[in-house]
């Protein structure tokens, strides 16, 4: 059929031409957006994979052993049963010898931490199983 340049369907023609056009060029461009959301979720789990892996690593790690727990619960009460104490035998000391230098008070009190260990190991371990 030919159309003359004057024929009313030649307009027409035009328009269903630019109307199957604009609908591939949304077809084309809801493909791509389909194709760009797939990729999106592959390199969100790319980055999630390595992540979850290191922070499960952190978890396992830093796991609560119990024997290391109950061996800082009792490394702490010795430490706060020195802390108490260490003043109280300072004190007891400079009484008995008004006239001792501080250093030597220092060293007698380096010279009896054993011994005040061990007393405060004791009593922690008497309160920790009361």
């Amino acid at each position: 059929m030919n159309t003359l340049p004057n024929d009313p369907a030649d307009p027409l023609r035009a328009r269903e031409k630019e109307a199957v056009h604009n609908v591939r060029a949304l077809v084309d461009e809801l493909e791509r957006d389909e194709s760009r959301r797939r990729k999106r979720v592959w390199y969100l789990l790319a980055a999630l994979i390595p992540f979850a892996f290191v922070v499960g690593i952190v978890l396992v790690r830093t796991k609560e052993d119990p024997a290391r727990l109950a061996a800082d619960q009792t490394r702490a009460c010795e430490l706060a049963w020195w802390a108490a104490n260490s003043g109280k035998f300072e004190r007891e000391m400079r009484e008995a010898n008004p006239g001792m230098p501080n250093n030597e008070i220092g060293k007698k009190l380096e010279k009896e931490r054993p011994s005040l260990m061990a007393t405060a190991k004791t009593e922690c371990n008497s309160t920790a199983k009361k």
